[in-house]
C-alpha cells in the first residue's frame, strides 16, 4: 500500500501531460498539484498552504530555471563581445541542459525542503544525484538521437516530471521504505 503512494504521483503527472496536452508552461502547475496532494499529511504547515507552496515552488523552479537559459546566452554573448574567445551558438544546447536538467531540480529538491517533513539522508542525496544523472542522461539521449526517436518533442519534459516525482517521492517516503526493508 505505501509503495502505492510512491509510484502514483509520477504515473498522474505522465496521464496528465498526455491526456490533456497542455502546453509545457503549464507543467510545473500539474507537477505542484500532484504532489501537493499526494503528499497530503507530509506537509510542514498546514495541507492547504502547503499544496499551495508546493504550486509556488514548482512555478518558481520552472521560471528561474528557463530564465537561466537567457542569463547563460547573455553571458556568451558578453564574452564573445569583449574577449577573442570564440563560443559557439551549439553551446545553447548546454545551456539548457545546465538550466532545466541541473539547476531546476536541485531548486525543487531544496525548496521542498521547506515544504514538507523528510530528514536529509544518504539515502535523500543520493536519490537527488541519481535523479540529476538520470535526468541528464534522458536529455543527452534524447538530444542526441531526436532523429531515430518519433514523439511530440516533449518526451525529456514528460520523463522530467516523472523522475523527478518518483525521486521526490522516494525523499519524503524513505521512513517508510526503510521500516519495510528491516522488518522483511
Amino acid at each position: 500500500m505505501n509503495y502505492l503512494k510512491i509510484i502514483t504521483p509520477p504515473i498522474f503527472c505522465v496521464i496528465i501531460i498526455v491526456f490533456t496536452k497542455m502546453s509545457i508552461y503549464y507543467y510545473p502547475l500539474s507537477f505542484g498539484f500532484i504532489i501537493g496532494l499526494f503528499n497530503w499529511k507530509k506537509h510542514k504547515h498546514n495541507p492547504y498552504f502547503g499544496t499551495i507552496l508546493s504550486l509556488i515552488v514548482s512555478n518558481v523552479s520552472f521560471w528561474l530555471a528557463f530564465l537561466c537559459i537567457g542569463i547563460f546566452s547573455e553571458f556568451r554573448e558578453f564574452i564573445m563581445n569583449n574577449t577573442d574567445l570564440i563560443i559557439g551558438e551549439d553551446m545553447n544546447i548546454y545551456y539548457l541542459m545546465i538550466s532545466v536538467f541541473i539547476i531546476a531540480p536541485i531548486l525543487v529538491f531544496f525548496s521542498y525542503k521547506f515544504i514538507f517533513n523528510f530528514p536529509k539522508t544518504k539515502f535523500s542525496l543520493y536519490v537527488m544525484i541519481g535523479c540529476i544523472i538520470l535526468l541528464i542522461t534522458d536529455f543527452i539521449l534524447y538530444s542526441n538521437y531526436l532523429d531515430y526517436i518519433n514523439t511530440s518533442g516533449m518526451l525529456p519534459y514528460i520523463l522530467w516530471q516523472t523522475i523527478m516525482a518518483l525521486a521526490i517521492q522516494l525523499i519524503i517516503h524513505q521512513k517508510v521504505i526503510w521500516k519495510k526493508q528491516k522488518l522483511e
